[in-house]
């Protein structure tokens, strides 16, 4: 649907980043219900319903128990009959009747539609809480335990998704990764979803590769390809790389 979208835009469509594919492919969502719908007839834009949907899409993600699939009646309490048969018009709610054993009877889930938009509605939670946390010294300590709830391993398209949403938000995640070694290798990734250089972006690459950089044989493909891109744009800023590459297997 995306590309058959895409395909009736008089320009072509160029993503530099994750973040910004996804964007687009929620607009195209919406705007293939408005094609369908009527021309003329715009799609409620249900801003206060929208920012629920972020906080329940968080709150699934980062309990202990992942949550990806909600009751209707209670997506329909807190998100409104509108909105929720609006989404199911959509597409973006896939809605399906289950049998409850626990209470014996039937009951009707919904869930996003793909995991990875569910993330990207989480991400938006996410970066309003960090907006937050900018404001008081009790709110950075909630930004602190928030961040170390998120296990970039199973979540990290949350992470990526938030800075390439919000810069200032971005500034605070990468900054929290880089203090392990682990998370040192994930910023990078998250780096690459800010738009253009800045000078932000700038000082963190600088930051990132003033510690040794290691590539391994067994990285994946993407983060290989990740690393190169923060290193080309350290090049272009003559910033003294210390590099380590292992390509023999053990």
């Amino acid at each position: 649907m995306v590309a058959h979208i895409a395909h009736e835009r008089p320009e072509i469509e160029i993503f530099s980043t994750v973040t910004r594919f996804f964007t687009y492919v929620i607009a195209c969502v919406h705007n293939h219900m408005k094609i369908k719908k009527d021309a003329n007839t715009e799609v409620p834009a249900f801003e206060k319903e929208l920012a629920k949907l972020y906080r329940i899409a968080f709150d699934g993600l980062t309990r202990k128990n992942q949550q990806l699939t909600w009751e209707n009646t209670y997506l329909v309490s807190e998100l409104g009959q509108e909105f929720y048969d609006n989404y199911i018009r959509l597409g973006m709610f896939a809605q399906e009747v289950v049998f409850d054993i626990s209470q014996c009877r039937y009951k009707t889930e919904a869930r996003i539609w793909h995991k990875i938009i569910c993330e990207l509605y989480a991400s938006h939670h996410l970066v309003s809480i960090l907006s937050e946390g900018a404001s008081s010294a009790a709110s950075s300590i909630k930004v602190k335990e928030t961040l170390n709830s998120i296990n970039p391993l199973d979540l990290q398209y949350v992470y990526r998704f938030a800075c390439g949403l919000n810069k200032s938000a971005a500034d605070i995640i990468i900054k929290h990764l880089q203090e392990t070694t682990e998370g040192r290798q994930f910023a990078i990734l998250c780096m690459l979803e800010q738009e253009g250089q800045s000078d932000q972006f700038r000082q963190s690459v600088k930051d990132l590769v003033s510690r040794e950089i290691e590539i391994f044989w067994d990285d994946s493909k993407l983060l290989q390809s990740s690393t190169i891109q923060v290193l080309e744009v350290a090049s272009a800023n003559q910033v003294i790389i210390n590099l380590c590459i292992d390509t023999t297997p053990e």
